[in-house]
């Protein structure tokens, strides 16, 4: 022990140049292991607050479901006719408009049938009812991108006119704030064409999947097999999510690397 004080005197400098590489490097790892948690939450947030056990998507599509799945309105049926399994159709897109205050904003438009176990409800102004198509709640994260109880947001391209009647906790999907309608109102998001005025009665009744709610021993792979889905749970469905994989392997590659490099260069120090 003495010696050591001696050489920590003696080189006081050196010794205070590696302790300071040594913060810096586990100050490092603490700010990529926080920044790792932020982006997971920024793309998966509103799919982790989903109140569903397992989503069931079309048959075929085993990466980037919500984009590529669309259930019909049999599967959903089908789904909801089976014991031990509560079933609502989810639909998911991502869109941009425009409110009547010329606030600008991207969002993830969440299609769910109000009062089912996945509506949001709303922490201020009212939820979505079934009788106000039109009606829309916004999470958080829009609230603090400028947008109000009582704006009617125009989805660009489209036309469409979404009155924006409550907000709910923050949620994001894919980097983007996420928008909860009606699931009706969530078809002519997902199957109006530019330019085109189709009554909501001529789209087709098609979902991105189905959100279930599932008892403890309930056959799902019976299920898939009679109603032609793919069922997995909510967890493995952070995968379909834009970015999800690619940031995750990107962000546990680098600290990985961080863990191992931080040991090297202490004893690399001492070694020397």
């Amino acid at each position: 022990m003495y010696l050591a004080l001696l050489e920590l005197k003696a080189a006081r400098g050196r010794f205070l140049l590696m302790g300071s590489v040594v913060v810096l490097v586990a100050a490092l790892v603490g700010v990529v292991s926080g920044f790792t948690t932020g982006l997971g939450d920024d793309t998966t947030s509103a799919l982790r607050g989903l109140p569903a056990t397992h989503l069931a998507f079309a048959s075929g599509t085993d990466s980037d479901q919500f984009a590529r799945s669309l259930v019909g309105p049999a599967a959903l049926d089908g789904w909801r006719a089976r014991r031990g399994v509560e079933a609502t159709p989810l639909g998911v897109t991502i869109d941009r408009g425009t409110t009547d205050r010329r606030t600008e904003v991207d969002f993830a438009a969440f299609g769910v049938e109000p009062g089912s176990f996945i509506d949001p409800g709303a922490t201020s102004g009212t939820p979505l009812a079934a009788g106000t198509p039109s009606g829309v709640v916004v999470s958080q994260a829009l609230v603090d991108e400028g947008v109000r109880i009582g704006d009617t947001l125009t989805v660009d391209r489209l036309g469409i006119g979404l009155k924006v009647t409550g907000t709910t906790g923050r949620s994001a999907y894919g980097h983007v704030p996420v928008l909860y309608v009606p699931a009706e109102t969530w078809l002519g998001l997902r199957f109006t064409m530019p330019g085109s005025h189709s009554a909501t009665s001529e789209l087709p009744r098609q979902y991105s999947g189905v959100a279930l709610r599932v008892r403890a021993g309930t056959d799902l792979t019976a299920g898939d097999q009679a109603l032609g889905t793919h069922t997995i749970t909510v967890r493995d469905a952070y995968a379909a999510a834009p970015g999800y994989t690619g940031e995750r392997v990107t962000m546990t590659s680098i600290q990985a690397f961080l863990y191992v490099i931080a040991p090297l260069v202490v004893g690399a120090f001492f070694a020397v």
